[in-house]
């Protein structure tokens, strides 16, 4: 399975708002962006940015954590930050691969989904198809079959599985989520 809803509470709405604008004001800063999938002028993808929040909002969402009971031990070596994705004309993010250094499986809860009918889809690569396939690049949907496909919905939280092959579609407004990740590539170069 990619993707299991998990039943983790919600954010305070005082919370949510304050990680949503967080995000809004990152992103109209175009000195910091993770984005990559305007490479080469290319307009039709959308693009992501995901901002690490600082100890303030950790600490804040450490204790949501504590109050609800929310399992997250394994959860103290991650990073936290809110994820941004402009949706384009593809509208959303075209199938791709994070790499393996940098998060297989990791936690997202959608503050703003980003319209009434945003999926998120995992995809197979066809048995012709070539396998050298590099992270953070769209794949042609032509090579790919789709094999699971999750509406996400607001205000809840997920575990996704992103060292597989996916993609997010029906974007209409900014999508906004808090995201764990854990940087590996220290472990990577040893």
């Amino acid at each position: 399975m990619n993707c299991e809803k998990l039943n983790y509470g919600k954010f305070s709405p005082e919370l949510k708002k304050k990680l949503i604008e967080f995000g809004k004001q990152k992103l109209k800063n175009p000195n910091y962006t993770a984005g990559f999938w305007k490479a080469d002028g290319n307009d039709d993808y959308g693009y992501i940015n995901v901002y690490p929040i600082d100890q303030y909002f950790r600490r804040e969402i450490e204790k949501y954590f504590d109050d609800n009971n929310v399992p997250h031990p394994e959860w103290e070596n991650k990073m936290f930050g809110v994820q941004v994705v402009v949706g384009g004309e593809y509208g959303g993010l075209p199938p791709h691969r994070d790499p393996p250094y940098y998060r297989l499986k990791d936690f997202v809860y959608i503050l703003d989904a980003g319209g009434d009918n945003v999926i998120t889809a995992w995809w197979n690569l066809k048995d012709d198809a070539p396998s050298d396939i590099v992270y953070y690049q769209p794949i042609s949907e032509e090579i790919l079959n789709e094999v699971e496909v999750h509406k996400t919905e607001e205000d809840s939280w997920y575990q996704f599985d992103f060292g597989s092959i996916h993609s997010v579609k029906n974007i209409q407004r900014l999508r906004v989520a808090f995201v764990t990740w854990e940087d590996k590539r220290d472990i990577k170069r040893k």
